[in-house]
């Protein structure tokens, strides 16, 4: 069977195509495996904490907003009631 039958059935990935492997196609097809597994993560992790990092910036930058949108209310508030006052 071929790569692209062995996907289309599911059998690549629920271990049936190692059926003809011996122990050491299996062991190097592992080592393997985790080698690229390690480039990935190591790679993953870095685009993890460039979000978690980006998202900080996101939260900081909304609460800002916020704070500036409440004293604009707020002073509106206070301007409108001391003008009311004095007039």
């Amino acid at each position: 069977m071929n790569d692209r039958a062995l996907k289309a059935t599911g059998a690549a990935h629920s271990g049936d195509g190692d059926a003809g492997m011996d122990a050491r196609g299996r062991a190097m097809q592992g080592a393997i495996a985790d080698a690229g597994m390690d480039a990935r993560g190591r790679a993953m992790q870095g685009a993890i904490a460039e979000d978690a990092a980006r998202a900080a910036r996101v939260r900081r930058n909304a609460w800002l907003l916020a704070g500036c949108a409440v004293l604009v209310y707020v002073g509106y508030i206070a301007w409108m009631f001391f003008r009311a006052q004095g007039g």
